[in-house]
């Protein structure tokens, strides 16, 4: 391998980053090593990587998970640890659901593009034209706001936490008309806001483009995800739905901590309307297909045509600068990503996310071929922990661990 560096040395930092995710920026000086067309590894490397996440695995008092490294193509290496849950003690399969939360996002950027495909939108399309109903807070924003800006988070409009993550309560129809009364606290272009209501409209916009009726949005949705999409994209697992219970059979569970400090069930809190922000939940097999369907260029694992590839590096293109005070790194959100540059010139394309037990996280570096899903469930037994499932960890060397804002 180039810069002198082992494959051993290359998985070790991969598994370094899988486990740590959220916690700490890392250097990506192992991911510049991995060749193109994806590393190749003998037996002894997976069983150091293995170890390597296992070690981690116990250290953060992890219940159960599972792994995938991957390049275009190949899955590189699966594996599973632990159990779904406390109480039934099953084991996690590469078939166990996760609340994937805000990594659902991506996947909403992904399905607009779709539509921009089809000539029903264009990315600098004014979102009034889409939707002549559509009212933002002023009456400059709502005539000049596009649709790449509803998904960007920079429109200079925000929330309160207890508007913006009181999912589940609000109508679809009711979430379109909550944005003409959200704050505008800077000018379009020029800081970065996580707004989960004004994304959630961007979610929505092409379906209002086509016609459906506000009331119809959340079914329709969900549908689209999953016909133009998941299922072309290899994601047969997947669906949309903020409670696994009587969707599937093999779920895992998310924990927090009681008053005592001792792990306690925490139950699936609604998504609602707010589906397209993080309603998904999905499988490490299945996310695994969709981290290659990136690295594919648009194209699924079975080679079949999903987004055009000048669309899908339309959802990379860095939309705007987030604050990373003291970190060797440029962060910048694109449409429902986080693109990540070291001064080495590694890119790293991810996102996180995180809902009720649970937190999300998957990368890939398009440099090297090389990407990862993986889905540790998580439960604390010491006051310092968090308190989530861990369920889609990044697996990519060089991982900033930055996490998003819960979805």
């Amino acid at each position: 391998m180039g810069d002198g560096l082992s494959r051993r040395t290359v998985l070790r930092g991969v598994a370094a980053s899988a486990v740590a995710g959220g916690i700490a920026a890392a250097s990506p000086a192992s991911a510049t090593a991995a060749p193109r067309g994806g590393p190749t590894a003998s037996s002894g490397d997976w069983a150091a990587f293995d170890a390597a996440v296992g070690a981690a695995f116990d250290q953060l008092n992890n219940v159960g998970g599972a792994v995938a490294v991957v390049s275009a193509d190949a899955v590189l290496h699966t594996k599973t640890f632990g159990v779904r849950s406390l109480r039934g003690r099953k084991p996690v399969t590469s078939d166990t659901h996760f609340l994937v939360a805000s990594t659902t996002k991506s996947m909403t950027a992904e399905l607009v593009a779709t539509y921009v495909d089809q000539g029903v939108l264009s990315w600098d399309q004014r979102v009034v034209t889409a939707y002549p109903a559509f009212r933002a807070p002023t009456p400059s924003l709502t005539d000049s706001l596009r649709v790449r800006d509803l998904l960007g988070m920079a429109t200079g409009i925000e929330a309160s936490p207890a508007t913006d993550f009181h999912q589940g309560d609000p109508t679809a129809e009711q979430l379109l008309q909550n944005v003409v009364n959200l704050p505008v606290r800077h000018p379009p272009g020029t800081s970065f806001f996580y707004n989960n209501t004004v994304y959630a409209v961007g979610g929505y916009l092409p379906l209002l483009a086509t016609g459906v009726a506000p009331r119809d949005l959340t079914a329709a949705y969900a549908n689209a995800m999953r016909e133009r999409l998941w299922r072309p994209a290899g994601m047969s697992g997947t669906v949309m739905t903020d409670d696994p219970r009587g969707v599937v059979d093999d779920f895992a569970t998310g924990y927090g901590l009681d008053l005592r400090a001792r792990p306690v069930e925490l139950p699936c809190g609604p998504v609602g309307s707010y589906a397209p922000v993080g309603g998904a939940l999905s499988t490490v097999t299945d996310m695994a297909a969709y981290v290659r369907l990136q690295l594919r260029h648009g194209r699924s694992v079975t080679g079949g045509h999903v987004v055009s590839e000048a669309n899908l590096a339309e959802c990379w293109k860095p939309h705007i600068t987030q604050s990373t005070p003291g970190l060797p790194v440029t962060v910048q959100y694109a449409l429902g990503w986080s693109v990540i540059d070291y001064l080495d010139g590694t890119r790293l394309v991810t996102h996180s996310g995180g809902i009720d037990g649970f937190s999300s996280y998957i990368a890939f570096l398009p440099q090297h071929d090389l990407g990862s899903s993986s889905s540790p469930t998580w439960t604390p037994r010491r006051p310092d922990c968090s308190g989530r499932a861990r369920c889609s960890t990044s697996l990519a060397p060089g991982s900033s661990g930055w996490t998003s804002p819960p979805a």
